[in-house]
């Protein structure tokens, strides 16, 4: 899933899909317990299933600044055994 966030307000994105039934997987505050234990036990990561890969903020003159950033490498490997199931 892909989300773009307008604000940046604190916790936005886990708030919003907590609200509407589809929590992050190894969210501790807004998650489901159960599920991120399972998670954890089957891809053998207890992190929350979250990352910002791109920012893209305005300078001053209206031009943009892209920032990327690589996925860690244990976020990385629950995505490919995903993508192998």
């Amino acid at each position: 899933m892909q989300c773009k966030p307008v604000t940046g307000r604190k916790h936005q994105i886990r708030r919003h899909l907590k609200h509407i039934g589809h929590p992050i997987i190894g969210d501790s505050r807004h998650g489901k317990g159960v599920l991120n234990r399972a998670c954890e036990g089957y891809f053998g990561a207890g992190r929350l299933w979250l990352a910002c890969t791109q920012m893209v903020l305005a300078r001053r003159d209206g031009s943009a600044l892209v920032v990327d950033a690589p996925l860690a490498a244990d976020f990385q490997q629950v995505l490919t055994q995903i993508n192998h199931a």
